[in-house]
């Protein structure tokens, strides 16, 4: 049995690129929501006023999801070298995750919660 996924990843907008960030969220949003039926759900919140603060909510289907957007990432980032308009201040991860994506996660160095599922549901 596979269980849903959830991240909370917890974001600082960099000066002067508010717009910049916006637009990202836009096209991540439309290709996760067209291309990745395993990525349940993706959504963006402000945080603050100023909007200098965000919150990135995921839901993927498993763990399996989840590294392969991992690893989607990583090879477009290592193509590309992208200078994202935001910095990661922290991920919260929310549930019953594998060995193999908690090692991939603990090997990025991130500041990272884990919060493991005991009970309730999603529909």
């Amino acid at each position: 049995m596979t269980e849903a996924i959830r991240f909370n990843v917890h974001v600082s907008i960099k000066d002067g690129r508010l717009e910049e960030f916006e637009g990202i969220a836009k096209e991540w949003s439309a290709y996760h929501y067209k291309q990745r039926p395993d990525v349940l759900s993706y959504e963006w919140f402000f945080m603050d006023a100023d909007q200098s603060k965000a919150l990135v909510m995921e839901l993927y289907e498993s763990s399996e999801a989840m590294l392969a957007t991992m690893e989607e990432v990583s090879e477009a980032e290592e193509a590309e070298k992208p200078d994202y308009p935001y910095e990661m201040i922290k991920l919260e991860v929310c549930g019953n995750i594998s060995d193999a994506l908690r090692e991939r996660l603990d090997a990025g160095g991130s500041n990272i919660i884990y919060y493991r599922h005991f009970d309730g549901f999603t529909r």
